[in-house]
């Protein structure tokens, strides 16, 4: 008497990494991951430019008023490039908006950083593809 097999353990059953059927499904989809992470470093590069330009417009605004700073005299409060730079640097570290861009500033140039790292694996991975698909037909010897 043949045994069955219940269907729903025919459904949940492990991909066989060496079945040719699931070799073809997972390369098939190498592509559209590439495609996809390219996108996205298109959309994070849209957003590093963005965040930029917001924190050199805080920058810009924040040292033009620590340039313009008068003491009780009329003086200019901080006379020397130095002491400008070190008052706007202290000014924007307590603003919490400047530290928000800059955290974000900073996630997204790791998820950039991330996300070029997984097109090359991709890429790699493709190429690898490309060799072993080449070696395969001078053993089979296709033309």
């Amino acid at each position: 008497m043949k045994e069955e097999i219940p269907e729903e353990s025919v459904q949940n059953k492990e991909p066989n990494p060496g079945d040719p059927d699931e070799l073809i499904r997972q390369v098939s989809k190498i592509p559209g991951e590439i495609k996809a992470r390219e996108a996205k470093l298109h959309a994070l590069s849209r957003k590093t430019a963005l965040l930029n330009q917001q924190i050199k417009e805080m920058e810009d605004n924040v040292y033009l008023k620590v340039a313009l700073e008068k003491d009780l005299d009329g003086k200019n409060k901080y006379t020397n490039e130095k002491s400008r730079e070190t008052e706007t640097n202290k000014r924007l570290w307590l603003n919490t908006d400047y530290k928000l861009l800059k955290e974000e500033e900073s996630k997204t140039l790791q998820d950039t950083h991330e996300t070029k790292s997984d097109v090359d694996y991709y890429r790699r991975e493709m190429k690898s593809i490309e060799i072993i698909t080449e070696l395969l037909k001078i053993k089979l010897r296709i033309p």
